[in-house]
């Protein structure tokens, strides 16, 4: 079971190798509210099919700014019961990116500038997101793969801690066959 120890900390701002841009931003905790703390990773160079750029960064950006606020998009959200610690490991390489994975989770819990991550949104690679998911294991936090299309994820005996958003690539690949049978097609 991930290790769920809510403790008020406050964080210090770190930066890391140039190359990787990781920022540590905390609001202030209340007396009576836990922290959450969140890490993001991912590729920010990554292309969706069709050329359009990866939104991944945008969307973490406007939660960063609205959660916890009137601003928030859902009623959910707009009043939490914790604070919200925001770590950052976007990159511009897939290299860089399993860097920023491995920096995000590399840090001890006796580091009181950077106790470690709860939970890991990312990465935007599906090697990066094994070496993730193994590193979220081994440091009892929860990962949520948005884009990881492996079904080498979904084995619950080696990474008991991901949880996906996205369908495996052989979840695409039966969908597409059972459209062609549905509509009689022999061939694309």
């Amino acid at each position: 079971r991930p290790k769920l120890n809510l403790i008020k900390e406050p964080f210090l701002p770190r930066r890391s190798d140039p190359q990787i841009f990781n920022e540590v931003h905390e609001v202030v905790p209340s007396i009576h509210k836990p922290t959450l703390r969140l890490g993001f990773c991912g590729n920010i160079l990554d292309e969706m099919p069709g050329g359009q750029a990866l939104t991944y960064p945008a969307a973490v950006a406007l939660a960063k700014e609205t959660m916890g606020t009137d601003k928030a998009i859902m009623d959910e959200l707009k009043q939490l019961p914790y604070h919200i610690s925001w770590h950052f490991g976007f990159t511009g390489s897939a290299r860089g990116e399993l860097d920023a994975a491995k920096d995000l989770f590399n840090h001890t819990s006796a580091d009181v500038n950077w106790p470690p991550l709860h939970f890991l949104i990312g990465c935007t690679s599906d090697r990066v997101s094994l070496h993730a998911a193994a590193l979220a294991k081994a440091k009892g936090a929860i990962q949520i793969a948005p884009y990881a299309f492996t079904s080498r994820l979904s084995h619950r005996e080696n990474f008991p801690f991901v949880f996906r958003t996205s369908p495996t690539s052989r979840d695409y690949a039966e969908g597409i066959v059972a459209m062609m049978r549905y509509f009689g097609w022999t061939d694309l």
